[in-house]
């Protein structure tokens, strides 16, 4: 693989520094002692420098961070190679055991691609002190030995199809045992290199099209030999992982997507359904409560452009109820307090629920001395703690309280930003104590958290903390200290104390990904390190945005202002990822997933009229199980690994007109998931989105299918409209529409009444246009 080409190679040009680095790589079963005279192959024979080994290679140290002129990219990247290689030198000067770990990996070059575990910085460790090269870009992919990934999206599978792709655990078990172990035992692509399928169409082995909108008359006789004679991944009985479940709490009245009122009931009970519709309604009534505010009492007048330091004079309070789901359910299980509580789906405490996969929303802090955290199983959480209570959502105590908690809010707050159902951030400078010491200011705002915090308590019964500081970043920080149930005050040399002990994932925005990047470029792990790299530098890693945020960031400044104003909403959506199953396509799968199609079409278009909206984008997302995935997941009923896909259309009713109609939007969202040709057994999860958004008007409610008639009801003229003659002739407007295209354009009629049967009220109503057109119309009639 060395000795071969590769035209991605001459991507970023020829890159000669490259090259006479990678003269110093020692090929397989080459040795540097044999004799001139040996034989060799012809990628050995090549003239190769000596490893640089040391941090002390003052050549290389020099080359590698002398300053380069603009332009010169093939310059940067060798120099930003050769300082790996100095950081690699550091890592095997620092080995303890150097000189008698074995070299097995000597030779090998490999690139590790996303996150792994153990992380990037491990891997790379055990890379280098075993002899290997570790590769940390892949624009010269010819010298590329093994690539280590732990899972592949569809286009690195297919780019990487040609490569050795590992799985960490060849590197950790060859580690272990002390030599290199066939990497074919480990291979990512074992399970998917007989599938080679395109998920757009039948680029290897085609897969049957979903056919048009089943009829139960007329059932599906297409054959699937995708589900019957080339399974996708291993196959799994799905009674092997049912035994696994324990029934008793898992089982509810709806067991996957074809039982009757499935969505309904899916989104009654889905705690994530009801956090992001409150975030929404949320959004809408803290808006028009804070504007109502306002007008009674003025706006608090902020710095135009904000700075993100002390200087804007800002107070951010940022409270946040302590486990909100435990707090409000202990209110009515007073006797469970002090006890270790979690929060999920499952009803029962009995003991034999060890191997339940319910997923825990919110645990307590007894819970939480055992090592339970949210997001665990109910089964792992009992392994670590037996004696752990479950109790269940209560969705419209949930929401009472959130309510209870905004209005208390709301009397105190400048502006307020909705975070969600049990968070806000709220300024208070108006509040804060001028004209005075630092310290008399800290005592004057921990005694007005703690005030709110009072009121919170008395009203809702629940704890909350509140942390406090000069920007969104540092307060919500401070809440972190404050926590449970206390105030935090976050100010002076407390904040480079407290951000030096921060990891680079506790900043907002850090996901692993980030982080990875972070760690792999710079070597750094907190940060206070993070704040020591330049601004210039991590534009260059993490982009021009997100580096110059991070930067910032890391020095404690943050200039985002809060959002109090209510934004008008982009899209409606319904998403379904949990209890999907459907038969194959001989067996009526394409029945199944379309009935289901239908119904969620259905629920769209119920959020958009009840919000009174109307879209003319629609996009369809589809989970699909990944070709390596069991059949049944680990959760019971869980969507499991999958690949992700997603499709998107115009959308428009009659005279292209925006639309809500659920028959027309499951008629585009079939059609779009009938180009996937996906079988309908691998479908996992199934989202609907109306985008490009309008609001209703009064001619189009009710009214899908053509344009309505105007109807009046008799009433009293107006000034405007007194002196019109009350002629009984109805008048007949004819209004042309702009014609696109060769045929003749249809005629919008609209029948004017005697001015008579006019309505003052309805007419001052019409829009603008419409209005002109009606009373000039019937001037028209007087005229005759």
């Amino acid at each position: 693989m060395i000795g071969s080409t590769d035209p991605e190679e001459d991507e970023f040009g020829i890159d000669e520094a490259f090259d006479n680095l990678l003269a110093t790589l020692p090929l397989p079963d080459f040795n540097p002692n044999t004799s001139s005279n040996s034989t060799v192959s012809h990628s050995q024979s090549r003239k190769r420098k000596e490893i640089p080994t040391s941090n002390n290679d003052a050549s290389t140290q020099s080359n590698c961070y002398d300053a380069i002129q603009f332009g010169q990219i093939g310059q940067y990247m060798a120099n930003k190679r050769l300082k790996l290689k100095v950081q690699e030198s550091f890592l095997r000067d620092a080995d303890g055991l150097k000189g008698s770990r074995p070299q097995f990996m000597a030779g090998l070059v490999i690139h590790v691609n996303g996150y792994t575990t153990p992380p990037l910085s491990e891997i790379r460790k055990m890379i280098v002190v075993h002899g290997g090269t570790y590769m940390a870009y892949l624009d010269h992919k010819s010298v590329i030995t093994h690539i280590i990934a732990t899972a592949l999206t569809p286009k690195k599978r297919e780019e990487f199809r040609l490569y050795k792709v590992v799985t960490p655990s060849w590197l950790v078990d060859s580690v272990e045992a002390g030599r290199l172990l066939p990497w074919s035992d480990y291979t990512l692509n074992s399970a998917t290199k007989n599938i080679s399928k395109n998920i757009m169409g039948a680029k290897y082995t085609p897969t049957p099209p979903l056919t048009s909108a089943p009829t139960t008359s007329s059932p599906d006789q297409i054959q699937s030999e995708t589900s019957t004679n080339n399974p996708c991944g291993p196959l799994q009985d799905a009674a092997n992982s049912i035994k696994l479940i324990d029934h008793q709490d898992e089982v509810t009245s709806i067991l996957d997507s074809n039982a009757p009122n499935f969505i309904q009931e899916y989104f009654r009970q889905s705690r994530l359904h009801h956090l992001s519709t409150w975030k929404a309604d949320l959004l809408q009534k803290v808006s028009t409560l804070f504007d109502q505010k306002v007008g009674q009492t003025g706006r608090h007048v902020l710095p135009k452009k904000l700075i993100g330091d002390e200087t804007d004079g800002r107070t951010i309070m940022h409270v946040d109820f302590d486990c909100f789901f435990i707090s409000a359910g202990l209110i009515k299980r007073p006797d469970l307090r002090g006890k270790p509580v979690a929060v999920c789906h499952a009803q029962t405490n009995q003991p034999t629920g060890q191997r339940s996969t319910s997923e825990i929303a919110s645990c307590s802090y007894e819970a939480r001395a055992f090592g339970v955290k949210n997001g665990q199983s109910l089964g792992k959480a009992r392994e670590l703690c037996p004696q752990i209570q479950t109790i269940p959502y209560d969705f419209t105590l949930y929401e009472q309280i959130s309510l209870k908690f905004y209005n208390i809010l709301l009397s105190y707050a400048d502006e307020l930003q909705a975070v969600s159902v049990d968070e806000c951030l709220i300024d208070i400078s108006s509040k804060k104590p001028i004209s005075c010491s630092m310290e008399t200011q800290e005592i004057a705002l921990t005694k007005l958290a703690n005030e709110i915090r009072t009121k919170i308590r008395s009203s809702t019964g629940c704890e909350a903390s509140i942390g406090i500081s000069h920007n969104i970043l540092l307060a919500k920080l401070a809440t972190k200290k404050a926590k449970p149930a206390g105030t935090y005050h976050l100010h002076g040399p407390q904040i480079a104390q407290l951000l030096g002990d921060l990891k680079i994932d506790d900043l907002p925005g850090v996901g692993w990904a980030q982080k990875a990047d972070i760690e792999t470029a710079f070597q750094v792990s907190n940060v206070a390190q993070l704040g020591q790299i330049s601004v210039s530098q991590l534009i260059d890693v993490m982009g021009p945005i997100r580096g110059k945020t991070l930067h910032l960031y890391s020095k404690g400044i943050d200039d985002r202002p809060l959002k109090s104003s209510h934004h008008d909403r982009k899209s409606v959506s319904a998403v379904v990822n949990y209890g999907i199953r459907f038969k194959n396509q001989e067996s009526g799968g394409n029945q199944q997933s379309y009935e289901f199609i239908k119904e969620l079409s259905l629920e769209v278009s119920r959020r958009l009229v009840e919000l009174g909206l109307r879209g003319r984008h629609l996009s369809l997302k589809i989970m699909k199980r990944a070709a390596n995935a069991p059949i049944e997941s680990a959760k019971f009923m869980g969507h499991g690994v999958c690949d992700e896909l997603s499709r998107t259309s115009k959308i428009s009713g009659p005279g292209d007109s925006a639309i809500d109609d659920g028959s027309r939007i499951c008629e585009e969202a079939w059609k779009l998931l009938k180009n996937l040709n996906i079988p309908p057994e691998d479908l996992r999860g199934i989202g609907i989105q109306i985008q490009k958004l309008e609001k209703t008007t009064v001619g189009q409610i009710n009214n899908t299918k053509g344009q309505s008639t105007l109807t009046f009801k008799p009433g009293k003229l107006q000034s405007s409209v007194r002196d019109l003659n009350n002629s009984p002739k109805a008048v007949q407007v004819i209004t042309p529409k702009p014609n696109h295209s060769n045929n003749p354009a249809p005629c919008t009629q609209l029948i004017i009444p005697s001015s008579s049967q006019i309505d003052p009220e309805v007419v001052d109503a019409l829009p603008t246009p419409m209005r002109n057109t009606v009373m000039k119309s019937i001037n028209l009639s007087r005229s005759s």
